[in-house]
């Protein structure tokens, strides 16, 4: 299934140790979410995961900020990097119809939406 989907946005809402994931598709279908350690062995799990849809970008929330190492790290690698202003974000999730708690997967879904819309 993954191989047949077009572009994939790649949410990431970054920690300094934990990364929370969420993999959209343009209609904004959750194909996975997942939580990363901040570290090489993390970096490599989430780019195992990553390496699953061909046709990916990805949306990190504060790429010059606290998602900077990570942000740096992807684009080393060749991977195209949107970056998700923390304002931005959080106007998605006082928009949405979620229930309004606030965890870091709820936190990775605004980012990727941010990032498709």
């Amino acid at each position: 299934m993954a191989g047949r989907v077009g572009l994939v946005t790649i949410a990431v809402d970054p920690h300094k140790r934990l990364n929370a994931v969420e993999v959209l598709d343009a209609h904004e279908v959750v194909l996975a979410a997942e939580v990363f350690e901040h570290s090489s062995a993390g970096f490599k799990e989430l780019m195992g995961l990553a390496r699953r849809w061909r046709r990916r970008q990805w949306a990190i929330e504060g790429a010059t900020g606290v998602g900077k190492n990570l942000a740096q790290r992807l684009v080393a690698s060749g991977e195209v990097v949107v970056d998700v202003p923390s304002k931005k974000s959080s106007l998605v999730r006082a928009f949405s119809a979620t229930s309004g708690r606030k965890t870091d997967q709820v936190d990775a879904h605004a980012v990727g939406l941010a990032a498709l819309n």
